[in-house]
């Protein structure tokens, strides 16, 4: 074998050339070492893969010179091309999102004031059960629950609230009328 030739310094240049592509994606380092041996053509041992997939492709004779206009225009239309989309689809998405946003704000601001308006017609409107007790004793007495005051000798009436319970109310009574002696009677 005879001094091996020198290697282009512009491997990186070859690596977008299609041939140079099939070589390397082929052949492992040590296939092309033996396929270099079988065309007679020098090597050294410390050259890397791409410089030995130039030395094959040299020997036989391939076109190694990359097609850079070509390429460089194909690179360029594909580059604006993806540049053009994404800004086109960012444009989009924000434009989308601000509208999607004022939107859900309006929709919510009027579901809130929708359902504000029932809660508050729903309250004035509903009637609230009411309990009417008279204090037969001679003595004030209070129910803690409903917070009332039964004066003696007289009514009271107990409105039942969403927090005030109709049971609570009826074992508040029962348990005073246990103490005193049955002076609260539920008209």
């Amino acid at each position: 074998m005879t001094e091996p030739k020198q290697v282009p310094g512009d491997l990186a240049e070859l690596a977008i050339n299609p041939e140079y592509a099939e070589v390397d994606e082929t052949y492992t380092v040590k296939e092309l070492q033996a396929e270099l041996r079988g065309l007679a053509v020098a090597y050294r041992s410390n050259d890397s893969k791409d410089a030995l997939i130039w030395r094959f492709l040299d020997a036989k004779q391939a076109d190694l010179e990359p097609v850079e206009a070509e390429v460089e225009a194909e690179v360029e239309a594909e580059v604006e091309a993806e540049v053009e989309a994404e800004v086109e689809a960012e444009v989009e998405a924000e434009v989308e999102a601000e509208v999607e946003a004022e939107v859900e704000a309006e929709v919510e601001a009027e579901v809130e004031a929708e359902v504000e308006a029932e809660v508050e017609a729903e309250v004035e409107a509903k009637e609230f059960e009411q309990i009417t007790v008279y204090n037969s004793g001679a003595y004030n007495l209070y129910d803690p629950h409903s917070r009332t005051l039964f004066y003696a000798r007289k009514e009271a009436v107990i409105e039942l609230k969403p927090s005030i319970t109709k049971e609570r109310v009826l074992r508040n009574i029962e348990q005073i009328n246990a103490t005193r002696g049955k002076v609260l009677v539920i008209l």
